[in-house]
């Protein structure tokens, strides 16, 4: 929901009931770009469903900086930062560059990961190793799957289990690899997020998994169901010293407030005509992604954040909640 901007000296207190499992984060609304890049954000994790034998869980939330030689935040911008969002020179996981993690070998270990990143896609590889995905933004998944490589936008939440091969002694890293979003950006190559150094293993080997895990997804488009279209757009401005972009030819603050019912299920088409992938996000509802590009997604579960690739369309189905005022 929305509310006034807490004042400096100010307090405001949040009460509310957690009915949704899943990972979450918080962080504010006003200059976000700059409140949230000096650290005024966190993590949720809500329990729910089956119990997941791990040897240890852990939560990651992930970001990069943009510092000066000095070691200060830099407020400085590039072109490219202009157009995809500020992208930092320095990695950091929890809030600390290249750390090192004990684990245990041979153990298993369950994760919570968001990105709360400006600009920046992190596309994760755990050398040697899979990552076996079992919850997305809204909750655990109805059938997990794995994956060598996960990419998570912005503002994207992934719940996964990484079952940690290799003797004590040795080192595995976790790694960012390069994702084309869109206007050329440079592959750096890998960059590493953090490193798990193997200890000695758990006395005994870890436990079966669940065979159920999260609820099935039946949010469907009925017959008839309105279907509202978004086409998002960029264009340069002021002789390609700034970026505009558009939903529907309008820019924010001008873009008219969409009204609909409590209760009722719309499909929301998104038509993204830029050369640049936009992570896109409704407050305070979950949806289903129906297609991509016409194609049905190999897998189901709860959003409320997805990539739109560039040039690309992607729809979904969403069921209103609660009343209110909801941003997107």
């Amino acid at each position: 929901a929305t509310q006034e901007e807490i004042p400096p000296a100010g307090a405001f207190t949040y009460e509310f009931v957690a009915r949704d499992e899943g990972t979450f984060w918080y962080h504010p609304h006003v200059r976000g770009d700059s409140q949230v890049e000096r650290g005024l954000h966190g993590m949720l994790v809500v329990r729910g469903g089956p119990k997941i034998p791990v040897e240890r869980e852990r939560t990651f939330v992930l970001d990069d900086v943009k510092l000066k030689a000095s070691g200060v935040l830099s407020d400085s911008t590039t072109s490219l930062d202009i157009m995809l969002g500020r992208q930092g020179n320095f990695i950091v996981a929890n809030g600390v560059v290249d750390g090192v993690l004990e684990a245990a070998a041979s153990s298993r270990e369950r994760w919570h990961i968001v990105n709360t990143a400006n600009g920046r896609y992190f596309n994760l590889q755990l050398r040697g190793h899979s990552l076996r995905v079992i919850g997305w933004d809204g909750g655990l998944l109805e059938e997990p799957y794995s994956t060598d490589t996960l990419l998570i936008a912005p503002g994207e939440r992934y719940d996964v289990l990484v079952e940690l091969d290799g003797k004590a002694g040795s080192q595995v890293a976790l790694e960012t690899i390069h994702y084309d979003r869109g206007h050329e950006v440079p592959d750096p190559g890998p960059q590493r997020v953090l490193t798990l150094r193997l200890g000695k293993p758990p006395s005994s080997p870890p436990k079966a998994l669940p065979e159920i895990w999260g609820a099935a997804v039946e949010l469907a488009a009925p017959e008839g169901a309105v279907e509202r279209e978004f086409v998002l757009k960029e264009e340069e401005i002021d002789d390609g010293q700034d970026v505009r972009f558009t939903i529907n030819d309008q820019a924010f603050p001008d873009i008219p407030p969409l009204r609909a019912r409590e209760g009722d299920i719309e499909v929301w088409r998104l038509d993204n005509q830029s050369e640049m992938d936009h992570p896109f996000h409704l407050h305070g509802m979950f949806f289903r992604v129906l297609d991509v590009n016409g194609e049905v997604p190999k897998h189901v579960g709860w959003k409320d954040t997805v990539n739109i690739p560039q040039m690309s369309q992607l729809r979904f189905a969403v069921q209103y909640g609660d009343p209110g005022v909801w941003m997107y």
